[in-house]
């Protein structure tokens, strides 16, 4: 998963208080706004980052609908760079403070915890949106007000070799496995030398947590302590260490200036991989980077709903449309959000479609196959924000399973499972925290590299 091949990182947290520089690759626009004049301007991602290049994508083109209704109306939309970088304008969450309000878009795509944070900051305000048909498609803060609209879900999926289950006389993956069914497929395939890919990260730890009847953070959201590192995190943690995925057991690859390993999707299509668990889509931007992709390019690898049983959850990549607080035409950003969520029949569709067109380098060779979209589409239904997804790119969730601290590596060096993921928990507590710290307390405690309580307790204090 991303957690694993991700080449390299700065924590999200890190990016928007530190004021380094965030990648400005994507195409230029003007926003000359005229005195007096109706004008949006809206920041989407697509691993497409020019407007020539994302004419097909579904939310693109909905704007440009709501455009010919209104045509006194200017309306810009600038795309993210290939790495989701979230915008031009925002090196830090200080320097958007002092950012003309002309250069700033009115609709900006984030994920959820970014929301949430920048509510806190003031960069984002809340949505006027409390109709209860709505309430599924809105991205809320902790305390119920609405931040954003869900545009894009990726939900986790399982991939497996049709030849590899028929020839074992295994049953095909299901969403209404439980932990016993899921362990006993996994350990007959390994008995016949088969490799399975689930290796330990953010994603696959809340899944199989949820799976074992827990959760990894509270309900505030913000508090991992006790949670990370429950008993039935750590019965997880050991559940997915045991699978024993091992990334170096994989081919390593040269894709354009990359060398690294993609078992997701290249060992999967050459037949080195019998049972995966990753997401639907974003796992290679160079070339095949959707489930739909991978299956027509080998049609002897299925794509299943995630293993759910009765508690199970999908903890997915989500995105969606929120309101900055400086926009100027925030009445004419809300009619156009009312304009794009007005059909909340076919939203899940909309919703669905959008995310597989932003994420497609190239146009699908063959039309989408109807029974794998249900079966997306019915994940994406069910989908919920991932806790610890933290931006819209590629490299976000290194730090938190490998750089800070390097729980999955300890994990897997035969540590005790409890004592690292108490560690990893404290940090993130640290992490989540020190949006209401004292700078010089926060700092002092990430000098000392301590995750005591006594460190996290004082920082959650301010």
């Amino acid at each position: 998963m991303r957690a694993i091949r991700a080449l390299g990182v700065l924590l999200l947290f890190v990016v928007l208080l530190s004021g380094c520089k965030l990648s400005e690759v994507q195409e230029s626009a003007t926003l000359t706004i005229e005195k007096g004049s109706q004008s949006l301007t809206i920041q989407l991602v697509s691993w497409r980052p020019y407007e020539s290049a994302n004419v097909t994508n579904p939310l693109g083109q909905k704007i440009r609908q709501f455009r010919e209704i209104h045509p006194d109306i200017r309306i810009t939309i600038l795309w993210n760079d290939f790495y989701g970088t979230p915008s031009k304008w925002l090196n830090s969450a200080e320097s958007y403070k002092h950012t003309d309000s002309d250069e700033v878009p009115d609709l900006i795509e984030l994920v959820p915890n970014q929301m949430r944070f920048w509510y806190q900051y003031g960069i984002i305000e809340p949505l006027p949106m409390k109709e209860t048909a709505m309430s599924k498609y809105l991205i809320t803060s902790r305390d119920g007000y609405a931040l954003g609209v869900k545009t894009k879900i990726n939900p986790l999926v399982t991939y497996y070799n049709k030849d590899t289950f028929l020839s074992l006389g295994l049953e095909p993956p299901s969403g209404q496995w439980d932990m016993d069914k899921l362990s006993d497929t996994i350990a007959r395939l390994k008995q016949a030398g088969k490799n399975v890919f689930l290796p330990l990260t953010p994603y696959s730890l809340e899944w199989i947590t949820s799976l074992n009847d827990g959760h990894i953070t509270a309900p505030d959201g913000n508090t991992f302590s006790g949670y990370v590192d429950s008993p039935q995190a750590v019965k997880a943690a050991e559940w997915i260490a045991g699978v024993g995925t091992n990334i170096e057991d994989y081919k390593q690859r040269h894709i354009g200036p990359i060398t690294a390993y993609f078992p997701i999707p290249y060992d999967l299509l050459e037949g080195g991989i019998a049972l995966a668990v990753d997401y639907a889509y974003g796992f290679n931007l160079g070339d095949v980077n959707s489930y739909e992709e991978i299956v027509q390019k080998n049609e002897r690898i299925g794509i299943a709903a995630l293993p759910h049983g009765l508690n199970g959850v999908n903890p997915a990549q989500i995105s969606g449309l929120s309101m900055t607080s400086q926009s100027k035409h925030k009445e004419l950003a809300m009619e156009l959000l009312r304009y794009l969520t007005a059909d909340t029949a076919t939203l899940d569709e909309e919703i669905a479609v959008n995310t597989i067109e932003s994420n497609l380098r190239y146009p699908l060779k063959e039309p989408m196959n109807d029974e794998r979209y249900s079966i997306v589409l019915q994940e994406t239904r069910r989908a919920i924000p991932a806790e610890l997804y933290m931006f819209n790119n590629l490299e976000s969730q290194r730090v938190f399973m490998l750089d800070r601290p390097r729980a999955y590596s300890e994990i897997r060096s035969g540590q005790p499972v409890q004592s690292v993921l108490k560690a990893y928990a404290g940090g993130l507590d640290i992490d989540f925290k020190k949006f209401n710290r004292d700078p010089a307390e926060y700092d002092a405690c990430i000098a000392s590299k301590s995750y005591s309580d006594t460190c996290v307790n004082s920082l959650a204090l301010h």
